[in-house]
């Protein structure tokens, strides 16, 4: 049985059989199946207010930072973990080194952090909005709070995480033919970038319901 076949039974799926079948669809890249199962499905017909794409695309933002906040505390503290290790030895040249790097690591994750923290303060201070009001009923709130108080104390400023990236892209392309690093441009986002893209987001998603 070929699939324009069992296309023409789409419309019929209930919503519980529908979406299993799209992200399946979705999972092995087959797009045409994915759009036909989409665009055969009943529309339902709504009328909501117009500051609603709005209010879904700051719920889906917040989401996204927390989740993105969780993802740096993941690693930062697995590293922090590392670094407590007690050696079994006298701690070689390499072993000092490699903790060095660990820590630089360290450093560069909580400077991340900080900044997405920062990015989204801005953001909710152009909307006027307290941005722990909407946060703080989530779970993981309280664990991320912790976290960027963490990262605060231990984190680079802009200019440390600037040289730590300026080296780390040296070691990793040590080639003779290779630009020499510091006569390259590097720049990492600022909390301005983060409100800023923060912002065209939501701004995407009120559109998208107008």
């Amino acid at each position: 049985m070929n699939s324009d076949h069992l296309a023409r039974y789409y419309p019929t799926l209930t919503p519980w059989e529908r979406l299993p079948l799209i992200v399946a669809a979705c999972a092995r890249g087959d797009r045409v199946e994915e759009d036909r199962l989409a665009h055969a499905a009943p529309k339902n017909v709504f009328r909501v207010p117009d500051y609603w794409g709005l209010a879904e695309g700051l719920d889906d933002l917040l989401k996204l930072y927390l989740l993105e906040q969780f993802d740096l505390a993941a690693l930062y503290w697995r590293f922090t973990g590392l670094l407590n290790q007690e050696p079994l030895g006298r701690p070689s040249r390499q072993d000092r080194q490699r903790e060095k790097r660990r820590w630089q690591l360290v450093q560069m994750l909580a400077y991340r952090c900080v900044v997405r923290a920062d990015g989204w303060q801005l953001l909710c201070a152009e909307l006027h909005l307290d941005p722990d009001v909407l946060a703080q009923q989530l779970p993981g709130y309280q664990a991320v709070q912790q976290m960027v108080q963490e990262a605060r104390r231990i984190a680079f400023n802009a200019e440390e995480a600037l040289a730590f990236l300026r080296d780390r892209v040296a070691a990793a392309q040590p080639g003779v033919n290779e630009t020499p690093a510091l006569c390259r441009e590097y720049r990492l986002d600022t909390a301005d970038d983060v409100a800023r893209s923060m912002r065209d987001f939501l701004r995407a998603r009120l559109d998208s319901w107008r």
